[in-house]
């Protein structure tokens, strides 16, 4: 009996002996992949509504979050336990300061949201961690924020190569 392509099943075999970069680098991708689904699916579609968006808005926040990590991981240096893009991608700035390690996508305005909204904790929940609804109005629109979402993408399969060469780099004139 062969498998069908619905009916994969996707195991973790080796993760025990992958590095903590390499997972993170693989998490971010996933996270990615999930906010395009959620977009394009979203798309053209009637029930295309604020709260059925925010789990994709999440997705990328997280897929961003992930990779700034996985940079972080990769050059040797602990991540801090923050979903603060601005934290994050400051840190990430100041340890690859090269303009071939710098995000050209559009990472101001996703900083700009994660900020305003707890980092991303209206995607997680619809009220705050004192039950009330989120106060500020916001709005999602598929077709930038799919833009966007490609941006980031050219940005991470740009920047992931970029980042195992400057280390190597690094490591060799060490």
């Amino acid at each position: 009996m062969s498998e069908s392509p619905t009916h994969r099943v996707a195991m973790t075999w080796d993760q025990h002996e992958r590095s903590k970069h390499d997972l993170l680098f693989e998490m971010s991708k996933g996270y990615m992949h999930a906010a395009i689904v959620i977009f394009e699916e979203q798309r053209g579609t009637e029930h295309a509504t604020f709260y059925n968006l925010l789990p994709g808005h999440f997705a990328l926040q997280q897929s961003v979050e992930l990779f700034l990590k996985a940079a972080m991981s990769l050059k040797g240096i602990q991540p801090p336990i923050t979903h603060n893009l601005k934290r994050l991608h400051s840190q990430y700035q100041k340890l690859f300061p090269g303009k071939e390690l710098t995000f050209q996508c559009r990472i101001g305005e996703l900083i700009n949201w994660n900020e305003r909204y707890a980092n991303g904790q209206d995607a997680r929940y619809p009220f705050d961690q004192e039950g009330k609804a989120w106060l500020s109005h916001a709005q999602i629109n598929i077709e930038s924020t799919l833009e966007v979402i490609g941006e980031f993408f050219e940005d991470f399969e740009r920047l992931e190569p970029a980042l195992r060469k400057a280390i190597l780099i690094d490591k060799a004139s060490a």
